[in-house]
């Protein structure tokens, strides 16, 4: 590979995880003892962090998932 496909391919790939990201971050917050959860939304929160997990692992960019995870790590939000 010549030096310039090898930087646009290092390039494309720094992009493409900084995609998953958020992933990472919301399922940290998910698992994080030390933040106080819902009762309900405990039932699910470590099943929920695994699944956002495992889309940051296989670099599956799933649209819905992606939303879920921007609205946990929102922190402008009032409710936040």
């Amino acid at each position: 590979m010549s030096s310039v496909q090898e930087v646009l391919h290092q390039q494309s790939r720094k992009i493409s995880d900084d995609i998953f990201q958020p992933y990472d971050e919301a399922s940290r917050l998910l698992l994080d003892e030390n933040l106080v959860w819902n009762e309900d939304f405990d039932a699910i929160r470590k099943a929920l962090a695994l699944a956002l997990k495992e889309c940051s692992t296989t670099k599956n960019l799933n649209p819905w998932f992606l939303e879920v995870a921007f609205r946990l790590i929102d922190t402008k939000r009032a409710d936040a």
